[in-house]
């Protein structure tokens, strides 16, 4: 959101995140809303793929969820992120 970076979330299926899509564009418009200009496509490019780098070979706790699967919790860089794990998948991934 302008310059500073908001999150990423992954979905394993196109239908899973058109779903999800509306609730997720609430979430960050009110996050945004009043931030600050100046995004750069190339650096926040750069910083998502690096997350990703992290959030393949990272540590963590896995623990139970409320629903079906597990949570899998780690930190990556200066961020936090949790994963829905289901069936030896992940369902989606949140890093913020």
């Amino acid at each position: 959101m302008g310059s500073r970076f908001a999150g990423v979330d992954c979905f394993d299926s196109p239908g899973l995140f058109a779903r999800e899509w509306p609730k997720l564009l609430r979430a960050y418009a009110l996050d945004a809303y009043g931030g600050a200009p100046g995004w750069d496509e190339t650096a926040a490019r750069k910083r998502v793929e690096s997350l990703m780098r992290g959030a393949a070979r990272a540590q963590g706790s896995l623990r139970g969820n409320a629903g079906v699967g597990q949570l899998f919790e780690f930190g990556v860089e200066r961020s936090r992120g949790a994963a829905l794990l289901f069936e030896g998948a992940v369902i989606h991934l949140a890093i913020l």
